[in-house]
């Protein structure tokens, strides 16, 4: 099953498709991407992701999605590749958990969640802000329903103001943007 797009160029009859230069049918993926980058004015733009589930999908979407995803978390492991380069691991938990019973996580989450609440952002996910300063992404995928399982929007946030980057809020259209934050 495939979603076709196309659309009607001002002073053309015929349509024309909106997402390749060519008539192949695309998928619904397909068309997203390309006209992301299509219509995109930082054609030439990078991403990171904070989320396993989002590396996952961007992977999913195909070759072109993968080559602009330039950063991952160290627990974004699925598929291989998303570990290995050009990619970099932008962010780390401080804890080796493959090393711990499950009731040794759950304590050590409680007191990282407790020195959170105390210390304030940054959470116990480090984030390398040098490491994001140097990709400069345009894109951020972060989650902000759990700050256990990955780094919380919050987390992303105090890294890119130590970076220096302006920030915006994908549900805020408003000001100047040099990265989007997808949640």
């Amino acid at each position: 099953f495939h979603l076709h797009f196309s659309s009607y160029r001002e002073g053309k009859d015929k349509p024309s498709s909106s997402c390749r230069a060519h008539t192949t049918p695309t998928t619904i993926a397909e068309h997203f991407l390309q006209a992301a980058v299509t219509h995109s004015p930082r054609r030439k733009s990078y991403a990171v992701s904070f989320v396993s589930a989002a590396t996952e999908i961007v992977f999913a979407l195909g070759t072109k999605a993968e080559m602009a995803l330039a950063g991952v978390t160290s627990v974004c492991d699925y598929p291989l590749e998303a570990q290995y380069a050009p990619r970099q691991i932008v962010c780390r938990s401080p804890m080796d958990a493959s090393s711990m019973t499950s009731e040794e996580v759950e304590e050590a989450m409680k007191v990282l969640k407790s020195k959170r609440n105390s210390d304030g952002p940054p959470g116990h996910w480090l984030v390398d802000a040098k490491a994001l300063a140097a990709i400069q992404p345009k894109i951020a995928f972060v989650q902000n329903t759990c700050d256990i399982c990955d780094a919380s929007a919050d987390d992303v946030l105090y890294a890119l103001d130590r970076m220096g980057e302006e920030k915006k809020d994908s549900t805020n259209k408003s000001g100047n943007r040099n990265i989007d934050i997808i949640q």
